[in-house]
């Protein structure tokens, strides 16, 4: 019982520091269908706000869709993480995660960092180009090509197969949202203090 409890914790505790974070904020709205519409009102100011909480590690604010990766291999349904590489690596550790290739590589626009079992079902590797496909504000299709130019793998095989990161600026400006973001992920410094934020 206390191996199952630990495995359980661990778990847990992955889930937390490298997928989800402590707390997320988002539009009730948004959490139905992932309309690119409903950001979070003054989103950056809350996340100003809340980064000042010493009970806060860090915050990372996200843009979020869902579309189609496509490539000459196939296509399939994909949550499209729109990031600040920076903030992320403090929220989550997306860096530590990958296992060929760069956690983006600075000024570069256009570039995708993908799930080792999404690159496999596809048969990508990396520096492939590929296409996403999803709706803008105005509800037209937009289309843009990406390099990948980082592969990762965690303990989570759905997660590595259904979620694609690129860079924020990159998606808010093929989608028109402007820069309030859809997400905002926290992650404190204790479990303990959860119930006092």
């Amino acid at each position: 019982q206390a191996y199952l409890n630990g495995m359980v914790e661990d778990r847990i505790r992955i889930a937390i520091e490298k997928e989800i974070s402590h707390v997320q904020i988002h539009s009730q709205e948004f959490q139905k269908d992932y309309d690119v519409n409903f950001t979070i009102p003054e989103g950056q100011k809350i996340v100003t706000v809340i980064s000042a909480f010493p009970e806060v590690k860090s915050v990372s604010d996200r843009v979020i869709t869902r579309g189609m990766i496509a490539t000459a291999n196939g296509s399939t349904g994909v949550k499209i993480n729109g990031i600040n590489p920076t903030k992320e690596s403090s929220t989550t550790h997306l860096e530590t995660n990958i296992s060929e290739g760069n956690y983006f590589t600075g000024s570069a626009t256009k570039e995708l960092v993908i799930g080792e079992k999404l690159t496999t079902k596809l048969k990508l590797k990396l520096k492939s180009k590929v296409v996403l496909t999803f709706m803008d504000k105005d509800n037209n299709i937009v289309s843009g090509a990406f390099r990948i130019c980082g592969i990762f793998r965690t303990k989570n095989t759905p997660y590595d197969e259904s979620n694609i990161f690129i860079k924020q600026q990159d998606l808010t400006e093929l989608t028109a949202t402007g820069n309030e973001p859809h997400e905002i992920a926290i992650l404190l410094h204790s479990n303990n203090t959860l119930n006092q934020t």
